[in-house]
């Protein structure tokens, strides 16, 4: 079964590296944003003991669900912010893994999922932290062909994730073929149907081991399949992260360094199950 993961979240992160501002510190707990008093009506929350490594989220009717994912998989989400970008906290975070079955309005905005979870975190995790802005190294995700083109695990989506029949009717005729609306990941593994390129820049900063900022250009909504060997080996025909990039989306990750936020976490406890 794939889980679609649809709290996609829509920071500017490549503002953010445009921007020669001082460090930045606030009350993550009490920042502004758009629809700041979005919160979910209930959440019941049970730890996975399962050991996989896969998982995501799916919306549901009046809510949604989100299946073996980390404290750590919840902030990097909320905050829109990748792995390498969020400091400190407690080991358990990034090796205890959660269900969690939110109950939530339907229709929600990205800026209201974003505080829902967010809300959740302080609420049930007591996460409290802030932001710096630390100059990083960093890799500029970019248009690999002078002519635009794009590779063939990089299509434009025909299907209005934000419609529920749209979504419903979509998902039943590609099966499991493709995922037609969020994410689903694994090791090595990233599909993707109705999303900004933004939804992937988590992943390839994981996969490369430094932040990724997109610089592509591209707007609207994509279906995506990225494939690739985490640890290749030389002597075979395994695909790098690079690579693949390159080969099956017509991208490419050029080095280079930019100022970047990075959330510390000050405060964030194991949520009581219920």
């Amino acid at each position: 079964m794939r889980y679609a993961l649809t709290l996609c979240l829509t920071a500017s992160v490549a503002t953010l590296a445009a921007q020669q501002a001082p460090q930045l510190a606030f009350d993550v707990a009490t920042a502004q944003a758009p629809a700041a008093d979005a919160a979910f009506e209930a959440a019941s929350i049970r730890q996975n003991l399962s050991g996989s490594q896969s998982g995501g989220g799916r919306p549901r009717s009046g809510g949604y669900t989100f299946t073996n994912l980390s404290a750590l998989n919840l902030i990097s989400l909320a905050y829109n912010l990748p792995f390498d970008r969020i400091v400190g906290g407690p080991a358990w975070m990034t090796s205890d893994r959660y269900d969690i079955n939110a109950v939530g309005k339907d229709k929600t905005t990205t800026e209201e999922r974003a505080v829902m979870v967010r809300s959740l975190l302080r609420d049930r995790f007591q996460l409290a932290a802030h932001i710096e802005r630390r100059d990083l190294p960093v890799y500029f995700l970019v248009v690999a062909r002078g002519d635009g083109r794009l590779g063939p695990g990089l299509r434009r989506s025909s299907v209005d994730c934000k419609d529920p029949e749209a979504r419903k009717k979509a998902a039943a005729a590609a099966g499991d073929s493709r995922m037609v609306c969020g994410i689903t990941f694994n090791t090595g593994v990233f599909m993707a149907g109705g999303e900004g390129v933004s939804i992937m820049l988590s992943t390839l900063t994981a996969a490369s081991g430094r932040a990724v900022l997109d610089r592509t250009g591209l707007t609207g909504a994509y279906d995506f399949e990225l494939k690739w060997i985490p640890l290749p080996d030389p002597n075979s025909d395994n695909v790098s992260i690079f690579t693949a990039v390159q080969e099956q989306l017509g991208l490419r990750l050029e080095s280079g360094t930019a100022p970047l936020d990075v959330l510390v976490i000050d405060r964030l406890e194991r949520p009581s199950e219920n």
